[in-house]
């Protein structure tokens, strides 16, 4: 029999529960979708009661269920951060309810372009005229200027 690793029993985000049944083999029932869905909600909207709403912000959202991995788009790193202290709980949750023990719960930080952030009426004329060129053309025919 082997000894357990203190390092893996004191870090909560390796924490992994195995669902076993009476017989001694790992559940895999199957499940579908829309139970999924039903549970994913509930464990959110119980995060929500509990005051929790930036994880709340974190699973309701789309995802993609691909077999018995499903994979969030988050937009930050911070998200994804939470996550990770959520994933062992939600991970539970869901094996527990489904009695699955093959789900597992991937994610990726999607970037998104940092635009320049239109303040004054000079930038607006400008980003306007790159998307409609006429712009730039009545303003020069009929001598208008912005109240810089």
């Amino acid at each position: 029999m082997a000894m357990p690793n203190i390092k893996d029993l004191l870090n909560p985000a390796k924490k992994e529960e195995r669902i076993i049944s009476t017989s001694g083999e790992l559940l895999n029932e199957a499940y579908t979708e829309e139970a999924l869905l039903k549970i994913w909600q509930d464990f959110a909207e119980q995060l929500r009661a509990e005051g929790k709403q930036s994880e709340f912000l974190v699973l309701n959202r789309s995802w993609q269920r691909n077999e018995h991995i499903i994979h969030l788009v988050l937009d930050n790193h911070l998200q994804e951060d939470m996550l990770n202290i959520m994933k062992p709980d939600l991970l539970e949750h869901l094996r527990r309810i489904l009695r699955n023990q093959h789900i597992h719960i991937s994610a990726t930080v999607q970037e998104s372009d940092t635009t320049r952030k239109i303040y004054t009426t000079q930038d607006k004329l400008a980003h306007l005229s790159e998307k409609h060129p006429v712009i730039h053309d009545l303003r020069k025919r009929f001598g208008l200027d912005t109240d810089s």
